[in-house]
């Protein structure tokens, strides 16, 4: 069996996301918001890698993640994962477990 690795962090203050027990989209209205970025013509290959938050089934995953307008995210998310796929894009599954899914799958 592959190890498993956890990483514990913060989303970015620039997630598209509202899911119910993130704290840090609280957090980040309370802070200036400012971006930077710049323009290339060099283009950066094989140094990234894709983390895709899924939290189980859609039933689970939506309960607790959804967009801003409250939509669903599961859909969404599925739809990229598959263009990724196709692509041949490597990606993470990231997950939040919560009590929830103990009490769903007990």
């Amino acid at each position: 069996m592959p190890p498993i690795s956890v990483l514990i962090k913060p989303s970015s203050g620039l997630c598209n996301m509202k899911c119910d027990y993130c704290f840090y989209c609280d957090e980040t209205k309370k802070r200036a918001r400012e971006s930077y970025g710049f323009m290339t013509e060099q283009t950066l290959k094989n140094h990234f890698l894709v983390g895709l938050s899924v939290d189980g089934t859609k039933e689970i995953h939506d309960c607790y993640r959804h967009t801003k307008d409250g939509a669903s995210a599961f859909d969404r998310i599925r739809s990229v994962a598959k263009i990724m796929d196709q692509c041949g894009v490597d990606y993470n599954i990231l997950t939040v477990v919560t009590n929830y899914h103990i009490q769903v799958y007990e």
